[in-house]
């Protein structure tokens, strides 16, 4: 804030120097709304007005840190997100790098040990190289777009370096994507005109077998992919298309992401959740919260999956495969209840108010 201000209807001041994403905290109290308020216009800011240093790494502190920083951006691959496995799946691969822009001091990060001090990123993204290194893809970026940093990324570096010499310059990053046919019929797959060629996104870019991250390339709802590629003579050798009823492609290269992890507790299992860093056998011994896919039995108290217990809705609670014996299904309400709270007549369970309706209507 250049200057104090008072809000008339309040009489609160906001003194000078104050930085403008708090001073939003004395507009709206909701703590969501104002999170979200705050994330959105730090992202317009820093579009806008960002300086830092341009990194690319494969530093595995960089890949584990992907989402975490001091600005007020987020994202499913911070370590307490929905796919916070994902950093580590994507180090497994021979396509993937950080690319970030970082501040000038290295910092305590939300989320990891407070002895530790790593780069802040003002803003990141994935790239990934096809496997014959003649083709880009940029991730979604991080917390904000900047057509700007992909230009720099191939004309001021990848071009004066091997991977772009012998005069194999990098086209303009390109979004465009087809789906349909001389507007006759829809297309199975996004096609992508590379050169004179097209070539579908679904069988160019592959998750390897295990892998843990969010493809942001293949699924996501909010970023359409930008991608580059050499401008060679003999670029026909690498991709071909004919016309029939839809595109034909021939592809020789080829993006294949992430991997599969194990566990970082025992070293042993691999990891089948995105959302923790641990194997399922580790993760109900060892985890400490309840998540989507984890609940607590309400008869032992012990951690189980939930695709493999009975929830007992009338209680909102749930119980472990090993004490299903303790639970019954009713014959008239479709319900599970209690053996306990159930009375079993003729080799039938039912529970108290489906019984005695059942004897008022004289249906026993």
């Amino acid at each position: 804030m250049l200057n104090d201000y008072t809000i008339l209807s309040s009489g609160i001041k906001i003194p000078k120097g104050m930085r403008l994403l708090k001073a939003f905290k004395f507009f709206e109290s909701d703590k969501e709304r104002l999170e979200n308020f705050q994330s959105i216009a730090s992202m317009i800011i820093q579009e806008n007005k960002v300086e830092g240093i341009l990194c690319f790494s494969v530093h595995p502190l960089d890949f584990l840190s992907a989402s975490e920083n001091n600005h007020n951006w987020h994202s499913c691959h911070a370590l307490d997100g929905d796919f916070r496995a994902g950093n580590l799946s994507y180090m497994t691969d021979d396509s993937t790098i950080m690319v970030y822009l970082k501040s000038d001091n290295d910092v305590v990060l939300p989320d990891f040990p407070g002895d530790i001090k790593w780069n802040d990123k003002k803003w990141r993204m994935w790239l990934h190289f096809s496997d014959n290194e003649d083709m880009l893809f940029a991730g979604r970026q991080y917390p904000f777009f900047s057509k700007n940093a992909l230009n720099i990324i191939t004309k001021d570096i990848f071009k004066n370096t091997d991977i772009g010499a012998n005069n194999h310059c990098w086209s303009e990053w390109d979004n465009r994507y087809i789906t349909n046919w001389f507007d006759r019929f829809n297309l199975s797959d996004r096609y992508l005109p590379v050169s004179d060629n097209l070539i579908g996104i679904n069988e160019l870019v592959k998750d390897n077998t295990g892998a843990l991250h969010y493809n942001d390339l293949l699924y996501s709802n909010y970023y359409t992919p930008y991608y580059s590629y050499r401008l060679i003579e003999d670029f026909d050798t690498y991709f071909s298309y004919s016309y029939r009823n839809k595109p034909v492609t021939k592809i020789s290269s080829r993006f294949r992401l992430g991997g599969a992890i194990k566990c970082v507790k025992c070293k042993n299992e691999f990891i089948k959740d995105s959302n923790t860093f641990m194997c399922p056998r580790c993760e109900l011994k060892y985890g400490h919260e309840c998540n989507d896919e984890i609940c607590e039995c309400s008869v032992c108290g012990c951690r189980a999956y939930r695709e493999d217990c009975i929830w007992l809705e009338r209680y909102n609670e749930w119980v472990c495969e090993d004490c299903q014996s303790e639970v019954a299904y009713c014959s008239c309400c479709d319900e599970y209840d209690y053996v306990d709270n159930m009375i079993e007549r003729k080799g039938y369970y039912y529970c108290k108010d489906c019984y005695e309706q059942a004897k008022e209507e004289n249906r026993f």
